[in-house]
């Protein structure tokens, strides 16, 4: 009689262990569980920035819509440091244009080939001429159809070895979701793409 006491105090002695393990591993369970959420939710605040098309940056913003307008800014600025930052040299001129049309729709392609036309980058490299885009604001708006149209206020300067001269290039542009790439790492189109005010501003 006493072995069989023995073996039913046992028997709840186990029965308690395993609901302790059970209870442990899901409180374990539990705790993991909202920790990776944490960590989700976290990594959706940070945004990564390309600071001139080249050292890569990390900053944190306080919402999402906070990220998707910082990365907006960031893949316009890209884009015009890429089609605007020209030095006189062919070869660094056509890896530059071509890193700025993976940014951008038609609109892009149409304003290089207007360039192409007009023998804009012959000019650059013939008269040693270097530009630079100086941006002074993006404002992006976002409509009631969900689309993000901005407008860019920046100038361009043009650099020679005698004189140094400024215009005015604002514009307007719409922006598109697309697949992040190497080629695209904002994972934005530049659409609809249209200076609306190139005039000299020192001449």
């Amino acid at each position: 009689m006493k072995i069989l006491q023995n073996v039913d105090t046992s028997l709840k002695t186990m029965r308690v262990i395993m609901l302790g393990v059970v209870l442990l591993s899901f409180l374990f369970s539990a705790v993991i569980y909202y920790q990776s959420m944490a960590e989700v939710e976290a990594s959706r605040n940070k945004v990564y920035l390309l600071s001139q098309g080249n050292a890569l940056e990390l900053i944190r913003s306080r919402s999402g819509a906070d990220n998707i307008t910082a990365e907006i800014k960031n893949h316009i600025s890209m884009f015009h440091n890429f089609f605007y930052d020209l030095d006189p040299d062919p070869i660094d001129i056509k890896k530059r244009i071509e890193k700025a049309l993976f940014l951008i729709d038609e609109s892009g392609k149409q304003i290089h080939f207007k360039r192409e036309e007009a023998l804009y980058y012959h000019q650059l490299v013939d008269g040693s001429i270097s530009t630079r885009v100086y941006i002074d604001s993006i404002v992006p708006v976002l409509d009631e159809n969900n689309v993000y149209h901005c407008k860019i206020f920046a100038r361009q300067k043009f650099i020679r070895s005698s004189k140094i001269t400024e215009k005015q290039i604002n514009s307007e542009c719409t922006i598109r979701t697309v697949s992040r790439t190497d080629n695209n790492p904002h994972g934005f189109m530049i659409e609809q793409y249209r200076v609306t005010n190139n005039a000299p501003i020192n001449e």
